[in-house]
């Protein structure tokens, strides 16, 4: 488990432990609300997959990477990436078939950490990211 301390920019007085997790099959971090959402329901496979992804060439140079997780009625699914929110997925994989216990999931990966979209703040884009938006 690793540490870290944040202070959120909006609010300086405001500081927030973050505990980040490593799993032993992927190469990656994930925050306590990821860790909620794929470890503590035994879905560790989303984990493994996103890390699996990080290797593929079309995501070595996306810093901030969009993962959609979408469960249909007969409980197949779709596992998308983009690189921002109104993209068209850079790589989209079909699961035949999965228990994940909502119909949808969405995780922020940047940094090499991957943590549940409301977690996300400026604190974790990387600082090409932030130049890259004239932020």
């Amino acid at each position: 488990m690793y540490q870290t301390k944040t202070e959120k920019a909006s609010d300086p007085t405001i500081i927030v432990d973050q505990n980040y997790f490593r799993h032993n099959g992927a190469n990656l971090l994930y925050s306590p609300s990821a860790k909620c959402f794929t470890k503590d329901l035994n879905h560790t496979w989303l984990l493994e997959l996103i890390g699996h992804y990080q290797s593929e060439p079309k995501l070595k140079n996306t810093p901030f990477q969009l993962w959609e997780l979408r469960i249909r009625e007969d409980k197949s699914a779709t596992l998308a990436v983009k690189d921002d929110v109104p993209s068209l997925p850079i790589i989209e994989e079909k699961i035949p078939y999965t228990t994940y216990p909502v119909d949808e999931m969405d995780f922020v990966f940047t940094g090499n950490i991957l943590m549940d979209p409301l977690e996300y703040s400026l604190d974790y884009v990387p600082e090409t990211n932030v130049e890259k938006n004239g932020k």
